[in-house]
């Protein structure tokens, strides 16, 4: 365990680190910019989209083959929700960060494959 530790002094691991955590905040603040949603800020933009929402779960037939009834349900909990509690509507949050940032991930994992690399 100590030649492991030894090798990644060699390798001034640390600096990897540093830039991984530079790339991952700077990241992470980009894609907050980038996915900021403001059409939802008034109140009637957020009842219009209810209404559509409601509109939809009225048309839907007796065969609901891909679970439509549910999501507009709970989108439409989620938006009266959002209005009862005056809280923003669909702001990135931490879920959609993460989901947001994939090729961060990829890129983590070509990280730890080089760190690998090094090591062997």
């Amino acid at each position: 365990m100590i030649s492991v530790i030894n090798e990644l002094r060699k390798m001034k691991i640390g600096r990897v680190y540093i830039a991984m955590l530079i790339f991952f905040v700077f990241g992470n603040i980009f894609i907050s910019f980038l996915y900021h949603d403001n059409s939802f800020q008034s109140h009637e933009a957020l009842e219009n989209e209810r209404n559509m929402y409601v509109e939809t779960l009225a048309s839907i037939e007796n065969e609901d083959e891909y679970n439509l009834k549910n999501i507009c349900e709970e989108k439409i909990a989620i938006i009266n929700y959002c209005i009862d509690n005056n809280i923003p509507y669909q702001q990135l949050s931490v879920p959609g960060n993460l989901a947001k940032n994939a090729v961060a991930e990829n890129l983590a994992i070509l990280f730890i494959v080089l760190l690998i690399n090094n090591l062997v």
